[in-house]
């Protein structure tokens, strides 16, 4: 291509080789949609702005290439036929890929396949983010297969082939109606992964029973977190004890601290407890498992937290920490109870009653921390206000008042020590006025010293200034009372 002044004119200059590579790929990975969404579609924008010219397609194929999803087993195959073949820039595809998404069908009786995609990785040992999710029937179709069980793939494959051999991003079993509760303990047992989550996985027994505890597969502890999720599982919190210990089971066989029965049974108790409370009994929808060891005194903790079904905020939690060193048991360290704003009258004193009564029969003399978690300003107000008047969690706040606090949305968490210790009255001189408990509630929810001090002031001077008021109007009618006379 020739320009009227005779310079030569590279094709790829025409095409936008010319613009900056960092602005050029701004611009292009705005086609890449799954950046700015959960949501994965097609990227049907970058594909045919790959084939445009050799500049572009060399930045466009590790967009295009980052993210790959994998469906079938032909998919596997032309994947790994085309990962160790260079294309004209001399690039493999195997350098572009961050991220493996592996989405199994097991509705039907088919060759698993998602083990080859493992078993290639861990010989290329490479850094890739993989994700594997195995899908049975959907809902709909569930209704009219309840009785048909889904396989999973290590059902179908040898023993002495590895399910997987390396470490997932994240696994994911959805509506499966697997044959027994140690099939699939055994499936998972086999795995190794940071997320796991687990959405409407049932069994043929209704009541799936005793969980058989085994022996830790290795006296190592993990130094890696790691976060389990049953989603649409539990339903009555009457089955919550079994799916503790299932959870505990799962991550004692990612090498992960193993808790005791006593600390499964007692966790089981306040859950059960609160949902009592809630009135959620046969709507338990979500638990949620986190496991973090990243602590430089080598202690590891557990989360455990509770959603009831509609709800987005869990209802109760548990954090369960262990100390570094053989022997030492693991303990609930806090409990978390929600407290909802129903009708708009914060929380009623006889349900907390409740929660008092059972918490405290629950525990004995040496109870976890207490956190009231709040949801509204509102709610924390009245809480304050019944604490202090002692007719809210009075033992609790009497026996432990550095175990028990109020957790408010926006200011933070108060202990009762703090609430307890707000003061009864404002003196400057000689002259003292009085706080009421609404008064006091207010100065426990400033946050700052200058704060609190000022409000004290306020409330010093609203007071001298009524008293001088109240003065001159008693002088007036004294005065008027003797003219009278």
């Amino acid at each position: 291509m020739q320009c009227p002044d005779s310079h030569p004119v590279l094709m790829s200059d025409v095409l936008g080789s010319c613009l900056p590579d960092e602005l050029l790929h701004a611009i292009l990975i705005r086609l890449d949609d799954h950046r700015f969404s959960w949501e994965r579609p097609p990227k049907r924008g970058l594909a045919p702005c790959s084939l445009t010219c050799r500049h572009w397609a060399k930045l466009i194929r590790p967009i295009l290439f980052e993210y790959l999803t994998i469906r079938s087993a032909e998919d596997v195959s032309q994947l790994l036929a085309l990962l160790g073949v260079p294309d004209f820039l001399g690039r493999t595809l195997q350098s572009c890929i961050r991220c493996l998404d592996l989405v199994e069908d097991r509705t039907s009786s088919s060759i698993p396949w998602g083990h080859r995609c493992f078993l290639w990785w861990f010989r290329q040992t490479l850094s890739v983010d993989v994700t594997w999710t195995i899908r049975g029937a959907s809902a709909d179709d569930q209704l009219q297969q309840t009785q048909r069980l889904s396989l999973l793939p290590s059902a179908l494959l040898p023993r002495a082939l590895p399910t997987s051999t390396v470490l997932l991003h994240r696994v994911t079993l959805s509506n499966l109606q697997v044959p027994s509760v140690r099939s699939l303990t055994n499936f998972i047992k086999r795995l190794s992964f940071r997320e796991l989550t687990l959405d409407n996985v049932g069994f043929p027994e209704e009541n799936p029973g005793h969980l058989p505890r085994r022996r830790p597969r290795s006296s190592r502890i993990s130094q890696d977190s790691r976060s389990l999720s049953v989603l649409n599982c539990i339903g009555k919190s009457s089955s919550l004890p079994f799916w503790i210990t299932f959870c505990n089971t799962l991550l004692a066989d990612q090498f992960c601290p193993r808790l005791d029965d006593d600390t499964e049974a007692s966790l089981a108790k306040h859950f059960r407890l609160f949902a009592s409370l809630h009135q959620c009994e046969d709507d338990i929808s979500k638990l949620e498992v986190s496991y973090n060891s990243e602590f430089p005194d080598g202690e590891s903790c557990y989360v455990y937290s509770l959603y009831r079904a509609g709800t987005e905020d869990e209802f109760a939690e548990a954090r369960i920490e262990k100390r570094a060193g053989d022997g030492v048991r693991p303990y609930i360290e806090h409990v978390m109870f929600a407290c909802s704003d129903a009708g708009g009258v914060g929380m009623p004193s006889e349900l907390l009653s409740q929660l008092e009564a059972a918490f405290t029969d629950i525990n004995g003399p040496d109870i976890p921390r207490l956190w009231i978690k709040c949801e509204t300003t509102n709610i924390v107000r009245v809480l304050i206000h019944g604490i202090l008047e002692g007719c809210v969690l009075s033992q609790l706040c009497a026996t432990h008042p550095r175990k028990v606090s109020v957790d408010a949305p926006e200011t933070g968490a108060f202990a009762a020590e703090e609430i307890l210790s707000a003061p009864t009255c404002v003196s400057v001189g000689d002259e003292t006025i009085s706080l009421t408990a609404a008064q006091r509630a207010e100065w426990v929810l400033l946050l700052w010293d200058s704060q609190r001090d000022g409000y004290l002031r306020e409330l010093w001077d609203a007071a001298h200034t009524t008293r001088a008021a109240t003065n001159t109007n008693s002088e007036k009618q004294r005065t008027a009372g003797r003219t009278i006379s």
